[in-house]
Formats: structure tokens, C-alpha cells, sequence
């Protein structure tokens, strides 16, 4: 499963992000499928020694603040219905459809 971060807010006035707009996608034999969601994050401030400046931020430490906030159940869930999804475009397209999820 692919995760990709599509957006992030701050706190207004802050350098505090406070939510994820996330997309997750899985690819099989050319099927596609693809989630997306929202997850407002637990504020941390400056002081605190694990905090990041916005400025300083990368992609790889949004993914892995969004996968502590979805947790492993929430993740497994996604994968999951990613690949019901797939199943379904592969299984019960019409003849004039492609497979390639379309």
C-alpha cells in the first residue's frame, strides 16, 4: 500500500500542524484502488523535544505521524478493503470494460 500525503494545516499564527489530508493506493496486475481520508493530529508545541519546525518537516514524518494516528488495526482495515476493491474491478467487469480498473 502506498501512502501519500495530499495536504497539512498548522495551527493559524503557529508552526503546529494539526491535520493530514492523506491518500492511500494499491496496484495489482494494473487494478488500482485508492482511499483517502482526514486525521487532525495531537498537537505538539515547540518545547517539546520531539516537535519539528513546519519549514523542516518531510513528507516521511507526516506518513509515519499519520500511521501512529490511524494505528496498525485502522491501516490493516485500509489495505483491506484497498484489496476487496481490486478484487471486485477484476472479478465483475463488463465485456466492453477494460480490467485495468477503468
Amino acid at each position: 500500500m502506498d501512502i501519500k500525503i495530499k495536504a497539512i494545516k498548522k495551527m493559524p499564527n503557529t508552526e503546529i500542524i494539526s491535520f493530514i489530508s492523506w491518500s492511500a493506493s494499491l496496484n495489482k496486475n494494473g487494478v488500482t484502488a485508492v482511499s483517502c481520508g482526514e486525521v487532525g493530529l495531537p498537537l505538539t508545541y515547540p518545547d517539546n523535544p520531539s516537535f519539528i519546525p513546519f519549514n523542516q518537516v518531510k513528507e516521511q514524518d507526516v506518513i509515519q505521524w499519520l500511521k501512529s494516528s490511524l494505528g496498525e488495526e485502522e491501516l490493516k482495515s485500509i489495505e483491506l478493503m484497498l484489496n476487496k476493491e481490486i478484487e471486485t474491478k477484476t472479478n465483475n467487469h463488463l465485456p466492453w470494460q477494460t480490467t485495468t480498473g477503468e
